[in-house]
């Protein structure tokens, strides 16, 4: 792709390893604009998608030996057991506020950034920010006591997905 002021314009590319194509997708202005193809490394295409502004138009899916097959959407978000409404309840009931810093009267918000992997599970991998120590232990205590979620997939393919979390503790 050509960037102009870190916006996308114009053809994209991806290849395997084997240098056959992987993914090809137009952009303008930034979004996607036009047909979006991806294939199987054997060649044969595996999705069809059209889009116009950026919004999803229409698609077709493929199987590895060309036939018609269910569609799926190209990229779907990573998803608590139970959804958005399960993850809320879950952080309620999960997230216990340290007695020590309740007695010093700490209070604060951590953000946490952390990855759900392409099985599920979930890792901390930094604090962007922190608050005292226990404060941000507690915060990562709640990350890695998680159940396992339904993974991000990319073309139909489960893949490691990033997220912040801030965590507000206030008395």
């Amino acid at each position: 792709s050509n960037y102009t002021d870190e916006v996308k314009e114009g053809k994209e590319k991806y290849y395997y390893k084997n240098g056959q194509l992987k993914k090809e997708s137009n952009y303008k202005s930034g979004e996607k604009e036009g047909n979006l193809s991806t294939y199987f490394q054997n060649g044969n295409l595996k999705r069809s998608d059209e889009y116009k502004n950026g919004n999803f138009i229409s698609g077709k899916c493929f199987t590895s030996q060309g036939k018609d097959t269910s569609y799926y959407e190209y990229y779907v978000s990573a998803v608590f057991p139970g959804g958005r409404a399960a993850f809320n309840e879950f952080l309620a009931n999960e997230i216990k506020y340290p007695k020590d810093s309740q007695k010093k009267r700490i209070e604060g918000r951590v953000v946490v950034y952390f990855e759900i992997k392409a099985d599920g599970s979930s890792k901390v991998i930094r604090l962007i920010k922190t608050v005292s120590e226990e404060l941000d232990a507690e915060a990562i205590r709640v990350i890695e006591s998680m159940p396992k979620w339904t993974p991000a997939s990319s073309d139909g393919v489960p893949i490691n997905s990033y997220y912040d979390l801030p965590f507000n503790f206030k008395l």
